[in-house]
């Protein structure tokens, strides 16, 4: 009904991926043009009050019983780099005291989705020629 409507479902667009999606293109792409170099790792900090939505709740709990395995995948949705799985593809799943930031760190809650949306970005500005980076 959506399509006879014009009307186009975006997924992933609400305030756990844009931040992350659109700040890591305008972070590699602002390193590029300063720096003249691609962009290997980013990370990205928030600090929040609040609480998830009923909707972000519902998919995670959807996602976790139907595909599990899937959601291991880093690049479960693209991108992928053709040497493989590297050390900082991987999920970070520590509480640590970071010293860039001069606090204690650990994984936002919606990372497992926002940095496989990222890669699949990167992904498609990639077969443009305009990738983040290596």
């Amino acid at each position: 009904s959506a399509r006879g409507r014009k009307t186009f479902i975006v997924p992933m667009c609400g305030f756990d991926s844009i931040p992350s999606d659109l700040g890591a293109y305008i972070t590699a792409a602002e390193i590029k043009k300063r720096y003249g170099c691609a962009t290997r790792k980013i990370e990205n900090f928030v600090t929040m009050t609040g609480s998830a939505s009923g909707g972000t709740l519902a998919t995670g709990i959807m996602m976790e019983r139907q595909a599990p395995h899937r959601l291991h995948d880093v690049f479960v949705l693209g991108g992928q780099r053709k040497c493989g799985v590297r050390e900082e593809d991987k999920d970070f799943n520590r509480v640590e005291f970071h010293e860039g930031v001069g606090m204690w760190a650990t994984t936002f809650g919606m990372a497992k989705l926002n940095t496989r949306v990222v890669r699949r970005s990167n992904s498609l500005f990639e077969a443009e020629g305009l990738g983040y980076g290596d």
